[in-house]
């Protein structure tokens, strides 16, 4: 499953220049400070010093959320870029409308350089100790109901939502991967749900496999390695909704589910967004949401 580590390098290369727009949107669409869709709560900027690197996060918590309930948290990762931070990505997808909405706690991290180490690609910062860090803080100084921790990326950083995924398994319920590949073998100490949302024309991260040309496998056969990860049944349930396919393995451990999202025409976006749509596609951040919920409650 792993990607070769002598192609790393290009790769690294080849994501700056041929992700910076579709990865992290265009200035025009997607403006560095959020626009009047902001919910209504509290927002703030801050920072953790790891290894000697400061890293730094953006964190929303609605006015919605109940004081007299643990809210969930979910940590949403941004794309590969030049501009790409946790900012632009809450601007892009209007994931605080979301939290809102959902009652929980959002927060945005900021990979060095605009990405992310995923273990095969792509800088060498300590991404995984920087989360880790990141959730032993929030988990700490907020109420945060720790059965309900979830990771979300888009393109580059739903590469490291799969890493964490596997590393960070006894602490994450779910991962949603939007156009994103795991490029690095994976050996989780518990079951996770994931959920992977892939557009069929997506041609930095094809379905077939070969991220930006380069070697890594095919997005149903890493769906495939997660459902025998996760002890699931050997052939998903197939289902249709509009120009999404999804294919849905069930009987995992620990009720857990497998699913993967199969965007007929879909480009290499954030679904639902302003960036490069089709007619027809989902809401990511409903789908994401949804999904959440229901890996949470299918739970024994």
């Amino acid at each position: 499953m792993a990607i070769r580590r002598s192609a790393a390098g290009l790769l690294c290369l080849l994501v700056s220049a041929a992700l910076a727009i579709a990865a992290c949107g265009n200035s025009a669409a997607a403006p560095s400070t959020p626009s009047a869709h902001l919910s209504p709560g509290t927002t703030q900027r801050s920072s953790l010093t790891i290894n000697g690197l400061i890293r730094s996060y953006r964190l929303f918590q609605p006015a919605s959320l109940d004081p007299k309930q643990a809210p969930p948290l979910v940590l949403l990762l941004h794309g590969c870029g030049p501009d790409a931070t946790g900012d632009q990505i809450a601007a892009t997808t209007h994931f605080d409308d979301l939290a809102t909405s959902g009652r929980f706690v959002a927060a945005y991290p900021d990979g060095v350089g605009g990405c992310w180490n995923t273990g095969a690609c792509c800088g060498t910062a300590d991404d995984v100790t920087f989360i880790s860090r990141l959730l032993d803080r929030l988990t700490t100084d907020l109420p945060i109901d720790r059965t309900r921790v979830f990771i979300a990326g888009y393109s580059g950083g739903a590469g490291l939502s799969h890493r964490l995924g596997c590393q960070l398994s006894g602490r994450i319920a779910a991962i949603a991967s939007v156009g994103g590949a795991m490029l690095t073998d994976c050996q989780p100490a518990h079951p996770v749900s994931v959920l992977e949302m892939h557009g069929t024309a997506d041609d930095t991260a094809p379905m077939a496999g070969g991220v930006l040309g380069l070697p890594s496998p095919s997005v149903l056969s890493v769906m495939q390695r997660w459902a025998s990860l996760d002890g699931c049944g050997a052939s998903p349930i197939p289902s249709q909704t509009g120009i999404m396919t999804t294919s849905m393995w069930k009987g995992c451990k620990a009720g857990r589910i497998v699913q993967l999202d199969a965007i007929t025409g879909g480009h290499h976006t954030w679904f639902g967004s302003k960036i490069d749509p089709v007619p027809g596609e989902p809401d990511a951040n409903a789908v994401i949401w949804d999904f959440f919920t229901a890996a949470v409650r299918t739970q024994p």
